[in-house]
């Protein structure tokens, strides 16, 4: 099967009934879950502000759908996020050179402060009776899950499921392998 089929036998099969989108670009994987009947709450993280408007407005007649104006990471604050040609390669790190060199789009155009909270804090103060949900944190941050699972760590045991898009060559600068 597809990794689309697998994903969705993974919600189905763990009863999973809010999903942590965290680097949610302009809402393509929340679309991608509606489309595949998921019913469940979606909580968007994604900082940048006009890709964050292009999130809010394929959120918007969605009443399960909760679009937020923020980073996760491993802990609460601010942090400069490199907005790139391409909005779906904006990251906090800098583009490596073999980034730079295989991809057009990764150039940074522009930077902007971005709030940064924790999944750790956001569940604690955001979704009631978490610990008795069906949790899937799905994370695509451009080299930064690590600094985002690290977060999540005093809520690991309430999570049921983790989507990592990791990259075998980096292509950001201190990107793990």
């Amino acid at each position: 099967p597809s990794s689309k089929t697998h994903l969705i036998n993974l919600i189905n099969n763990n009863d999973i009934d809010v999903v942590l989108d965290v680097g949610a670009n302009k809402g393509q994987f929340g679309l991608m879950l509606r489309k595949e009947g998921y019913a469940g709450e979606i909580h968007s993280f994604e900082p940048v502000s006009d890709t964050f408007n292009l999130l809010n407005q394929a959120s918007l007649n969605d009443n399960k759908w909760f679009p937020n104006k923020t980073a996760m990471g491993r802990e609460s604050g601010e942090e400069t996020i490199h907005i790139t040609k391409s909005s779906d390669l904006s990251s906090f790190l800098n583009p490596n050179d073999f980034g730079k060199d295989k991809y057009e789009k990764i150039k940074i155009t522009n930077t902007e402060t971005v709030p940064v909270n924790t999944i750790h804090s956001y569940l604690t103060n955001n979704i009631d009776n978490y610990k008795n949900r069906n949790i899937l944190l799905k994370m695509d941050t451009q080299g930064y899950d690590l600094n985002v699972f690290a977060g999540a760590l005093n809520s690991l045991d309430s999570i049921n499921c983790i989507l990592s898009e990791i990259s075998l060559i980096p292509i950001y600068s201190g990107m793990p392998h």
